[in-house]
């Protein structure tokens, strides 16, 4: 069991009005909700791999939905391409 923040701190906020709710609504996603609150509170990007229809989007558009905020989305399959993503290379900045 991990110590709760209090509640007047922002994280103490996120874990109270997000995070614990959305563990309630998703049942066996607490390890996933976890990381995706630590990406938003460190800042940083965060990579969602899986099968088919585990809630992986599901997951991600509530929670963006609960702080208010945005999120990218794309549909990778075993024919994308890096550009596709980052857009084209540029030969002259690569050298």
């Amino acid at each position: 069991m991990t110590p709760s923040a209090p509640p007047e701190t922002a994280v103490g906020r996120l874990k109270t009005e997000v995070v614990d709710a959305l563990k309630q609504r998703l049942v066996g996603r607490d390890e996933v909700v976890d990381l995706i609150a630590l990406a938003v509170v460190a800042g940083e990007h965060l990579f969602l791999h899986g099968p088919p229809g585990t809630a992986k989007s599901a997951l991600i558009r509530q929670f963006a939905s609960a702080v208010r905020g945005r999120y990218f989305e794309y549909l990778l399959t075993r024919f994308s391409e890096p550009n596709e993503l980052f857009g084209p290379i540029d030969l002259v900045r690569l050298r």
